[in-house]
């Protein structure tokens, strides 16, 4: 039921660092270190493999995933009923998927109960603890580097948080998370001499993202080739590299600065696929299909347009054709689902009385916003704040329903 997609970066990424560390207490492939991806998930995988093999990070997922359902209900004050089966779904398909963001989406709804916890308690120790979870997310995902300033701005711009919460013992939360971060910025010093805190994939990301739109004016096609072809003109093999990324960043500020409107389009292209796109499912048709069959019909997909992807689709024998239509159709009412659970969470923003819980969830919304219209939409990267929007929404119905 994973990721297609994804499994390409568990197998030519993940994996191979994962056992570099195990045998060789390395990040490196092939004895070149790496700067990307994040080394949180590998380390995981090699912890994993102590115990039982590589692939047991799948069962940790799971199990992680249920930690963080318990504490969702905590958190938004919620009693189970039986129709949450169906809502808690998307998450459910993300834990599945061997990538970091399912650790993550886990991790967050954990990092949002002790975060609760600091706020009302005010003491060091639950402060330490929120830290430590949000320094651990980012060891999987650096871009949860920018949710810091949107939290602080967010929470301390309401005077009743001001008025509860010591403004420096919270920033102690920050210092604590630099802190478990920092590991990575020392050991990217040692190994490329350069401090860095960051993944060095998101220029690269961003680059590509410029190609979002058909005929954009850049030229650019939305596929990570694109990116290597254009360091490759600039004397450099790997656009993920800390060189590529530099290169590549240069070039996506120039691009934008020079064509703002075209930009401009490709946000709001991106935002309105932010709301209709749906999320993440899962692929139940992978069960019946084989792999290098189901690789070969989602490349075919990926390529046709409008009505000739269902073309493709009706074309492929009964084995594959069936299981990928039902795995569309469950998408399709994902997307409405998520659709309706977005408006009403906003609905519920303008008529809710802010608190904690609120301004936390606000900050996630804000910041996923920002990283899907500024940079990249795919509608599985929606999956990590999807509980988040949910609960605002589960919040004000009356618990009888």
């Amino acid at each position: 039921m994973g990721h297609i997609a994804q499994q390409d970066v568990y197998n030519l990424y993940y994996l191979p660092l994962a056992k570099s560390i195990s045998n060789h207490s390395t990040y490196s492939i092939n004895g070149v270190s790496y700067s990307y991806p994040m080394w949180g998930y590998s380390i995981l995988m090699s912890i994993c493999n102590i115990f039982a093999q590589y692939s047991a990070i799948l069962l940790f997922q799971l199990i992680l995933c249920f930690f963080a359902i318990q504490s969702f209900y905590k958190i938004f004050e919620l009693k189970f009923r039986k129709y949450h089966f169906v809502l808690l779904l998307p998450f459910v398909a993300l834990c599945t998927v061997k990538w970091n963001d399912a650790i993550v989406a886990s991790l967050i709804i954990i990092y949002i109960d002790l975060l609760l916890k600091s706020l009302k308690s005010n003491t060091l120790k639950d402060i330490i603890f929120s830290g430590v979870v949000l320094g651990v997310i980012l060891n999987f995902r650096s871009e949860y580097l920018l949710l810091i300033p949107l939290q602080i701005i967010i929470l301390f711009s309401f005077k009743s948080v001001r008025a509860n919460v010591s403004f420096i013992r919270h920033c102690v939360l920050y210092l604590t998370t630099f802190m478990v971060l920092l590991p990575w910025g020392i050991r990217n010093y040692i190994e490329f001499d350069n401090f860095k805190l960051t993944s060095s994939n998101g220029a690269s990301v961003m680059y590509i993202s410029l190609g979002q739109l058909e005929d954009n004016i850049w030229n650019i096609k939305a596929k990570d080739e694109s990116a290597f072809a254009f360091v490759k003109k600039k004397g450099i093999k790997d656009p993920y590299s800390i060189k590529g990324e530099e290169i590549l960043k240069d070039e996506f500020y120039k691009n934008i600065s020079n064509n703002p409107i075209e930009y401009l389009k490709k946000m709001l292209s991106n935002s309105l696929d932010f709301v209709i796109g749906g999320v993440y499912t899962g692929e139940y048709g992978s069960i019946f299909i084989p792999k290098t069959d189901r690789i070969r019909i989602d490349n075919s997909i990926n390529k046709a347009n409008g009505a000739a992807k269902f073309d493709v689709i009706m074309k492929q024998s009964m084995q594959s054709k069936y299981p990928i239509i039902f795995e569309k159709l469950i998408l399709v009412l994902y997307r409405l689902i998520w659709a309706t659970i977005l408006i009403l969470f906003l609905y519920t923003l303008y008529r809710q009385k802010w608190d904690y819980i609120s301004l936390i969830v606000l900050a996630f919304f804000i910041h996923k916003l920002i990283i899907v219209s500024g940079i990249q939409y795919e509608y599985r990267h929606i999956n990590s704040i999807y509980l988040l929007i949910l609960g605002i929404v589960l919040k004000r119905i009356p618990q009888k329903v």
